[in-house]
């Protein structure tokens, strides 16, 4: 029988084993018992066929979170950035398995890989909206206020981000699909093509802010040099929008994830951690 049979038929009896250690998952059991592990449950198992892993099973918090991201990379469609979808049923999703190796920010980057990948994200399917209909113009004075009222920001700061974000304004966004989250363990090179493969799906969103993943990439990983590279890449594929509102991208990126930062942290521990180092990164972009 095939894999894709499989699929159809015997796909949830195959054998599979969780990606995370005993240890780890014990920990993860007693921080949540102790109402200190603020992450939505969230599980990953490998599936295997005659020893060898075929697929990945994801198991959600809630049947709509796998009915969202399945939704999402079936839009996409098929290609070698995103693993593939096979099967879903409730809570549970499967997807192929993606032999390959995670980026080491210690090694050579293949910038050029890179590129290709963030420009297919990035084209496929999307579209220029004028700013005020995307809302996002309006979500970003909204996460000014948040931080002010959480005092991450005085009113000093809130002004001046005010100030950069009207300079940087631009009349159009890119919307469309984007991976919010291509942290490094995050991307995966292939085996069997070189590509970056993009593993962490449930941050794979559609009908969402092009380019938000890349920017949190330059606050990561991605230095000058190789952002520079990669927005090229883009402009020569006809997304040439994209380095030209990145400033913005990054503005809004940066202050878009410290707001959803202390609203876990409050909601989960009622304390913002790391308040300091917050309030310090976004002082920070003043300047920039």
């Amino acid at each position: 029988m095939s894999s894709y049979e499989l699929v159809t038929a015997d796909i949830e009896r195959l054998p599979h084993r969780s990606v995370y250690g005993p240890v780890k998952r014990f920990k993860r059991r007693l921080l949540r018992t102790l109402g200190r592990w603020h992450r939505a449950d969230y599980d990953v198992h490998l599936v295997f066929e005659q020893d060898h892993p075929v697929y990945k099973k994801i198991t959600f918090n809630d049947a709509a979170t796998a009915a969202r991201v399945t939704r999402n990379l079936q839009r996409f469609g098929p290609s070698q950035h995103l693993p593939q979808w096979r099967h879903t049923r409730g809570r549970q999703l499967w997807v192929e398995f993606v032999d390959g190796q995670p980026y080491d920010r210690m090694s050579c980057i293949e910038i050029d890989a890179i590129a290709r990948c963030f420009t297919e994200f990035a084209r496929r399917g999307s579209r220029l909206v004028p700013l005020e209909q995307t809302g996002y113009g309006a979500q970003h004075e909204s996460n000014l206020v948040y931080l002010h009222r959480r005092g991450l920001i005085d009113s000093a700061l809130i002004e001046a981000l005010r100030a950069k974000s009207a300079d940087l304004r631009p009349s159009h966004l890119r919307i469309g699909f984007d991976y919010r989250d291509p942290i490094a363990p995050n991307l995966v090179q292939r085996a069997d093509s070189g590509a970056f493969c993009a593993i962490d799906i449930k941050n794979w969103h559609a009908d969402t802010l092009v380019g938000e993943g890349l920017a949190k990439t330059t606050d990561r990983w991605l230095d000058p040099a190789s952002r520079d590279r990669v927005l090229a890449h883009m402009s020569d594929c006809g997304l040439g929008d994209i380095a030209e509102t990145f400033e913005f991208l990054e503005t809004y990126e940066r202050c878009a994830r410290i707001c959803r930062s202390v609203q876990i942290e409050t909601a989960a521990l009622g304390r913002i951690k790391k308040r300091g180092i917050k309030s310090a990164r976004l002082a920070a972009m003043v300047d920039r």
